[in-house]
C-alpha cells in the first residue's frame, strides 16, 4: 500500500507539476505573443518616427536656409538707418515703408478711378460725336437735297431750251424751204 500510495502522491505531484509547468508554459507562451506584438508596433512607430524625424529636419534645413538668406536683411536695415539723417531707429525705417506702400495702394486705386471716369468721358464724347454728325447730317442732308433737285431741273431747263432751239432752227429752216 505504501508504493501504491507513494504511486499516487508521485501521480498527483507530476500532474500537479505538469499542470502547473504547463500553465506556465502558456503564460510564458502569451506573454512571448504580447511582447512580439508590442516589439512589431514599436518598430512601426519607430519607422513612423524616423519619417517624421526625416520630415522635420528638411523641414528645420529650409527654414534655416531661408533665415540665412534673409540675413543680410537686418544688416542692410541697420546700415540703412546708419546712413540716413531721417531715421534712428531700423521700426521707424519699417513703420516709413509701410506708409509708402499703404499711399501706393491708394494711389493706385485712384488711378484706376480716374482711368474709369475718363474712359466714362470718352464714350460719352464718341457718343455725342456721332450724335452731332448725325444731326449734321440731317440737317446738311436737307441742302444737298435741294441743291441735286435744282441741278436736276436746271439741266432739264437747258435740255428742254436746247429742243426748243433745234425745234425752232428746223422749223425756220423748213419755213425757209418753202418759201424759197
Amino acid at each position: 500500500m505504501d508504493n501504491k500510495k507513494a504511486a499516487e502522491d508521485l501521480t498527483d505531484y507530476f500532474k500537479t507539476y505538469f499542470g502547473n509547468n504547463l500553465q506556465k508554459v502558456l503564460l510564458a507562451l502569451k506573454k512571448a505573443v504580447k511582447e512580439r506584438e508590442l516589439a512589431r508596433q514599436k518598430a512601426a512607430n519607430l519607422l513612423i518616427l524616423r519619417q517624421e524625424l526625416k520630415a522635420l529636419t528638411k523641414e528645420r534645413e529650409k527654414i534655416a536656409a531661408l533665415v540665412e538668406k534673409h540675413e543680410i536683411y537686418p544688416r542692410f536695415l541697420d546700415k540703412v538707418v546708419i546712413a540716413s539723417k531721417q531715421f534712428q531707429e531700423v521700426w521707424q525705417v519699417m513703420s516709413r515703408l509701410d506708409t509708402l506702400v499703404q499711399i501706393r495702394e491708394e494711389l493706385l486705386t485712384s488711378t484706376k478711378q480716374n482711368q474709369e471716369c475718363c474712359e466714362t468721358a470718352r464714350t460719352q464724347l464718341t457718343q455725342y460725336l456721332e450724335q452731332s454728325e448725325d444731326s449734321c447730317t440731317t440737317t446738311t442732308g436737307w441742302p444737298s437735297y435741294r441743291a441735286f433737285w435744282t441741278e436736276h431741273a436746271e439741266s432739264r431747263w437747258a435740255h428742254i431750251q436746247n429742243t426748243a432751239t433745234t425745234k425752232t432752227l428746223l422749223l425756220s429752216t423748213i419755213k425757209m424751204a418753202t418759201l424759197n
